[in-house]
Formats: C-alpha cells, structure tokens, sequence
C-alpha cells in the first residue's frame, strides 16, 4: 500500500486492511441470475434459443449457459458445453476466461489431475485469481506448502465470490493453514 506497509497472506494488516476484492473474470454472482422463476424454465429459455440460433452464432449462448450451469453447481454439464464451444472454435479454448472456467469446474467435478493440467497452465500466470484455484488445486493434491503461496498471491480474491463459493474456498485455506501452521492466513 501507499505508506509502505506489505500486505500477504502472512501479515495480519491484510486481514484488516479492508482492501476492495481485486476485479475477476469469474463472475459467479452475475453468471447465477437466473431471468425465469424456476431453474428448469431457465435451462429450457437457454436450450430453446440456442436451437433457433444459425450454427455459426450458437458460442456466445453457449458460454452463458456454460456459466450458468457452473454457477449453479452442474459442473460437468457446463464441460460439456465449454467442450462444445473450444471445439467449434478452437481458438477460445486458450482464452483465460474458458480455460479459468473449465479449471474451475473439473475442480468441481472432482477431476483434479485435469483441474491441474488447465490451471497450472502458463497462460495462467500472473493474476491472483487464478493463484486462489492453483491453491485449491494443490490443497486437494496435498501439496500444503505450494497451496500456502498461491494462497498468499491470491489475498482477498476469495471476497468477490458468492458466499457458497467463497465458504468453498475458505475451507481449502484453512485446511493449509492448519496443516502447516500459519493461522493468520
């Protein structure tokens, strides 16, 4: 910060610093609004009017369905869609958005070794967001040390999350913080 003081995962003024979440490209709280009143009638809206749509313009639908269903806990069924779209258009399947979102969820599948494969990808690197599920990732995998430092990178990025998502999250840090005993984390 300006005065100079260090924020990380192992100051305690980060905690209390009160920092704005940093900015994310996984919108979960905007991806999970559903415009119909039952989550059945929002699936169908999505289904009909991707099957009104010319073949060539289906990807930008898709990828609100995809997050729609990531949002709402259908994580392999959002895969499948995300499948759909980097093999319509092979390009997307390195854009950070897609690839943050399928790393996301295969974790959520519970298909790590591939949640690793796409996170720890080097087109990944640099942001603290993708640092909070690199930590997730290496937490499940039992690589405490390792999970403890992208934690570190990641700071407050767990804060711009929905609360189930972020409880979630804060699970996995707390598991580290245990295991190698840094509780101020």
């Amino acid at each position: 910060v300006p005065d100079g003081t260090v924020l990380g995962a192992d100051n305690p003024n980060a905690i209390q610093a009160g920092l704005p979440s940093p900015e994310t490209i996984l919108k979960f709280a905007e991806w999970g609004v559903s415009p119909e009143e039952r989550l059945g009638d929002t699936l169908r809206t999505y289904f009909y009017d991707l099957s009104q749509l010319p073949a060539e313009n289906r990807n930008p639908l898709r990828m609100q369905l995809a997050q729609f269903l990531l949002t709402h806990g259908f994580e392999v069924e959002a895969l499948g869609v995300m499948e759909v779209i980097a093999a319509d258009d092979p390009s997307r399947a390195t854009e950070p958005l897609l690839m943050g979102m399928m790393g996301v969820a295969y974790l959520g599948a519970d298909r790590i070794l591939k949640a690793d494969g796409i996170l720890m990808d080097p087109i990944l690197d640099g942001g603290p967001e993708m640092a909070l599920w690199r930590g997730v990732v290496l937490a499940r995998e039992n690589a405490s040390g390792a999970a403890h430092e992208e934690f570190g990178i990641a700071v407050n990025v767990a804060e711009a999350y929905p609360a189930d998502v972020r409880s979630r999250v804060n699970l996995w840090k707390g598991r580290v913080a245990i295991e190698i005993n840094d509780f101020i984390m």
